[in-house]
């Protein structure tokens, strides 16, 4: 009974947890920050506000308007904006279908748990 309990509590998890965050391959881009003559080794968390909000090595997060980036950090923004807009709008899209056939999925499971428990 131990082991299936251990087995429910593992499928559990990996339901539940969706990835793992990896900053090992983080790639870093060098950022140039005309208005304050500043240069940061970085990667792009978001954009807000008119504000960019940049991640260092060290996880700390900086926020910096997006006038005050060069011209190629400012095209460079630009298309992560796009590339992250496109991606939303696919999901949204898709995540009707995804949900009815995760409820499905979630059903069966939950089914098939309960008649295993219902043997011991």
């Amino acid at each position: 009974m131990k082991n299936l309990q251990l087995l429910l509590l593992f499928l559990c998890c990996n339901i539940i947890f969706a990835h793992t965050i990896n900053y090992q391959n983080q790639v870093l881009r060098h950022w140039n920050i005309q208005k304050e003559h500043q240069f940061i080794d970085a990667s792009f968390s978001m954009m807000k506000n008119n504000m960019v909000y940049i991640e260092d090595a060290q996880n700390s997060i900086t926020k910096h308007p997006f006038s005050s980036l060069s011209k190629a950090d400012q095209e460079y923004v630009n298309q992560r904006e796009a590339q992250i807009k496109a991606i939303n709008t696919l999901s949204a899209s898709q995540n009707n279908v995804e949900k009815s056939s995760y409820s499905y999925i979630k059903y069966l499971v939950i089914q098939i748990v309960l008649k295993i428990c219902m043997l011991y």
